[in-house]
C-alpha cells in the first residue's frame, strides 16, 4: 500500500487510514504528489528515528554531498535561499548552536510573562464579536492573537503591523502546489524584504524583545549572520503563526464534540493545560515531520532503509497508537502521561511548544468562558479540511453563540 498524503481521501479523513497503516504497513512507501518517501506509522518507530544519530535533516549532507536548500530537488530563487536555511534543516553542530541561541530567549519563564498580555488581547478580540451573531474563529480570534504574539516577539510597533500582517498572510495562504510560482517570485521576496528591514532596525536599536536577544547573544556566543537572522526570523514567524492558529480552531471544534470534557473545564479551569495537551495528541494540526534522511543504512522492523532515503514519521498516526496510549481514540483530559509527539521528539523538538500551548490555552479558555453556550453555525457550511499534506486543519470554523 502506497498512501498519497495529497489525495482528497487522505486529507479529508487521515484517521481512517491510520489503524490499517500501523497494523499492516508500519514502515512503507508513501508520497505527496510526485515526492516519494518512507513513512513510519507507529509511535515507537517515530520516536526512535527522530532521535537516531544516523538521521540528517539535509538531503545533500545525508548523501555525503554539499548541503541542499530544499528537501527535494526544486529550484529556488537566490533571494529566498536564506528562508529555508533554518535550524530545522540543519544538523549538529550548527543546529545545536542556533538552537541554544533560541532556547536562551524561549524559556518557559519568558513565555509565561506573555500570559497577561495575551489574555487581555483575547478578551478585546472576542469583545468585537457580536452577541448572538455567528463568527469565524480563525479570523476573529486565533489569527489576530497569533499576530499579536509574533509582533511582541519581534518587537515591532503599530506602524509596521500592516506589513507584518501581509507577510503572515503569505505564510498562511501561500504554501500550495497551485500557486507556487506566485509564492516564490512575488510574495515570499516581499516578506523577505520586510523581515530584512525589521532585522536591520533591531540591530541598530535593540529592545527587550526576543528578536533583539537573538541578534545580541550573550558574551562568548557567535552572533547570527544576516542570512541566519533572516532564516531564524522567518522560522519564528511560521512556527508562531501557522501551528497556533490551527491548534486553536482544531481545539474549539474538538471541545464542541466532547461536551463532557468542556463541562469539566468549566468546573475546574486548572485542567486547561491538560486539555490542550490532549487536543494536541488527538487533534493537533501537524501530522508529519519535515523530511528526514538516512545518513547511513537504518533498519526499522526488519526493513533496511538505504543511505539517502527520505523518511517521514507520521506524528498524527503515532499519537493514536494503542501501544503508546490506552484507548487512544478517546478524548481524555486526565491522561497520566502526556508524552505525545505533536511537537516532534529528539534534537528537533519544537522550541515553541510552551508558546503554542499558552496561546491555545488562553484563546480557548477565553472563547468558552465568554460564550458558555456555543455551537457550530448552522448558517454556514460544515467545516472542511484544508488541502495541505501533513497537516490537519480547517479552512474555516464558523461558530454560533446561543
Amino acid at each position: 500500500m502506497v498512501i498519497n498524503l495529497a489525495s482528497k481521501a487522505f486529507i479529508d479523513a487521515p484517521e481512517r487510514f491510520y489503524e490499517r497503516a500501523r497494523r499492516e504497513h508500519p514502515v512503507a512507501p508513501a508520497r505527496i504528489g510526485p515526492f516519494k518517501f518512507m513513512a513510519l506509522w507507529r509511535f515507537e518507530d517515530c520516536q526512535r528515528v527522530l532521535k537516531h544519530p544516523g538521521i540528517s535533516r539535509n538531503r545533500g549532507k545525508a548523501l555525503g554531498k554539499p548541503a541542499t536548500d530544499l528537501p527535494f530537488a526544486l529550484p529556488l530563487p537566490k533571494r529566498l535561499k536564506p528562508l529555508v536555511k533554518s535550524m530545522i534543516t540543519e544538523d549538529d553542530p550548527n543546529h545545536r548552536r542556533l538552537r541554544n541561541l533560541v532556547r536562551a530567549q524561549f524559556t518557559p519563564q519568558a513565555i509565561g510573562q506573555l500570559r497577561g498580555a495575551l489574555e487581555h488581547h483575547a478578551d478585546r478580540l472576542l469583545a468585537k464579536t457580536g452577541e448572538g451573531e455567528p463568527f469565524e474563529v480563525q479570523s476573529a480570534l486565533s489569527l489576530p492573537l497569533s499576530t499579536h504574539a509574533i509582533a511582541t516577539m519581534l518587537g515591532v510597533d503599530d506602524g509596521v503591523m500592516p506589513e507584518l500582517k501581509r507577510a503572515l498572510n503569505t505564510v498562511s495562504t501561500g504554501f500550495s502546489l497551485w500557486r507556487i510560482g506566485t509564492l516564490l517570485f512575488r510574495d515570499l521576496p516581499k516578506s523577505a524584504a520586510f523581515l530584512e528591514g525589521v532585522i536591520t532596525a533591531k540591530r541598530q536599536q535593540p529592545g527587550a524583545d526576543l528578536l533583539s536577544g537573538l541578534l545580541m547573544p550573550a558574551q562568548g556566543e557567535a552572533p547570527l549572520s544576516d542570512e541566519e537572522a533572516l532564516a531564524m526570523t522567518f522560522l519564528l514567524m511560521i512556527a508562531g503563526f501557522e501551528t497556533t492558529t490551527h491548534l486553536v480552531s482544531n481545539g474549539a471544534h474538538a471541545l464542541l464534540q466532547h461536551p463532557g470534557a468542556l463541562a469539566e473545564l468549566r468546573e475546574d479551569p486548572s485542567l486547561w493545560p491538560e486539555a490542550v495537551d490532549e487536543i494536541l495528541r488527538l487533534y493537533g494540526p501537524i501530522h508529519s515531520t519535515k523530511p528526514n534522511f538516512a545518513a547511513e543504512p537504518i533498519t526499522v522492523r526488519g526493513i533496511t532503509l538505504p543511505r539517502g532515503t527520505p523518511i517521514m514519521p507520521m506524528l498524527g498516526c503515532a499519537n493514536r497508537d494503542p501501544d503508546a496510549f490506552e484507548a487512544p481514540e478517546a478524548f481524555r483530559i486526565h491522561r497520566p502521561h502526556r508524552h505525545h509527539l505533536a511537537f516532534g521528539y529528539g534534537p528537533h523538538y519544537c522550541l515553541g511548544a510552551h508558546l503554542a500551548k499558552l496561546e491555545a490555552e488562553v484563546a480557548l479558555r477565553a472563547l468558552f468562558e465568554r460564550y458558555p453556550h456555543l455551537g457550530l453555525s448552522t448558517a454556514h457550511p460544515p467545516p472542511q479540511r484544508a488541502t495541505l499534506p501533513g497537516w490537519s486543519r480547517y479552512q474555516a470554523l464558523w461558530l454560533q453563540p446561543s
